[in-house]
């Protein structure tokens, strides 16, 4: 008998960013597990509902939403597609499936919440659905706190996240990576040194650029504080905007540095760490270093760790310690999570009949 969940995200490729990608590397390990059907409520740019069929079992369900920018979502962008996919969400037949899994917290895990007494529910928080962590989103603590306190489990993509989220119960499952080969190392002293995401002020961009005087700085990403990065930068940065495939921009570097404020489990890290490249990461992402690199806070510490960076040790550390992390291992794990949820559920249905609640 199939497992039959329904999965809530409102990014997936095209749209969105590292929540979006992750649930696509989630989803293709699912259509190898043929005791588990799955179907996807999600968007696409554009209007109307698009069905497509990922696999023989996984299904996607777009709900049209208009959008500017594919990889950036404004706060009345993630409004009106909630309020789309709340209407047709309510048209499901929710009865037919064994498990809701929202692919992020508030206000996604809403809809769970109102129809938790119809299908269980469990939540995998991703970053920013967590208070504090982005101070754009504006998340209700008591609301909040009912939709984790209903739900059958939590799943953090990382310790960091769990700790900012003040749980202690919760399951940690992290991202996984595709294993690549050993890039290639160069002798030459001056590195050749690689960031990737979201230009916004919580990634600290402009920390990088500081410490990184001296060597070349490849900035992969776009977003609102690229002017002003740009001002500050002179003739060793060089800013390559959208990148759809990193693989050949992690070839041509050397190490790969985060300075984010705050991250969950960061995709660009660990295909930096699977590519091969030592890493300067900042305190939330220190759960990455082990013999691969080093934590730095500052752009004095950044500059530091620099002048101490071992391309081929701390590059085979990096591509060794990349294989804990793999989509088949992270999937095997949420599988896990769904048949524990469901048995949660039937232990109290069954303490429900004992003391004559349900007949």
């Amino acid at each position: 008998m199939r497992l039959r969940v329904l999965i809530v995200c409102y990014e997936f490729p095209p749209i969105g960013g590292g929540t979006g990608r992750a649930l696509s590397n989630l989803l293709w390990e699912y259509t190898n597990c043929k005791d588990l059907s799955i179907d996807v409520l999600t968007s696409h740019s554009g209007r109307g509902v698009r069905t497509e069929r990922y696999s023989d079992n996984v299904w996607i369900y777009r709900i049209g939403v208009k959008k500017k920018s594919l990889h950036y979502w404004s706060m009345a962008e993630i409004l009106s597609w909630h309020f789309k996919a709340w209407i047709y969400y309510k048209r499901l037949h929710l009865w037919d499936y064994d498990l809701v899994h929202s692919f992020y917290g508030f206000p996604t895990a809403l809809f769970a919440y109102f129809t938790r007494r119809k299908v269980p529910y469990i939540i995998s928080l991703r970053g920013s659905d967590v208070p504090g962590f982005n101070k754009r989103a504006v998340i209700p603590k008591k609301l909040n706190l009912k939709i984790w306190q209903c739900a059958k489990s939590i799943v953090c993509n990382s310790s960091y996240l769990a700790k900012l989220a003040g749980l202690r119960s919760s399951v940690i499952i992290p991202n996984g990576v595709n294993s690549k080969q050993l890039k290639r190392h160069t002798e030459d002293n001056k590195l050749t040194v690689l960031t990737a995401g979201r230009l916004i002020k919580r990634k600290r961009i402009e920390m990088i650029i500081k410490a990184c005087k001296g060597h070349n700085l490849l900035i992969a990403g776009d977003g609102p504080e690229k002017k002003s990065l740009m001002s500050m930068s002179d003739g060793n940065v060089k800013f390559l905007g959208h990148v759809e495939n990193m693989d050949h921009v992690f070839d041509v570097s050397d190490v790969y540095i985060s300075a984010s404020k705050h991250e969950g489990m960061s995709n660009s890290i660990l295909e930096a760490m699977a590519s091969g490249l030592p890493l300067i990461v900042s305190s939330c992402s220190s759960e990455l270093i082990n013999g691969n690199g080093y934590v730095a806070d500052s752009a004095e510490e950044i500059k530091i760790c620099l002048s101490k960076i071992d391309k081929k040790n701390q590059s085979t550390a990096s591509t060794d310690f990349a294989k804990c992390f793999s989509w088949q291992k992270t999937a095997n794990e949420y599988i896990e999570v769904y048949k524990k949820a469901l048995e949660v559920c039937e232990v109290s249905h069954r303490n429900y009949i004992q003391l004559g609640v349900v007949k």
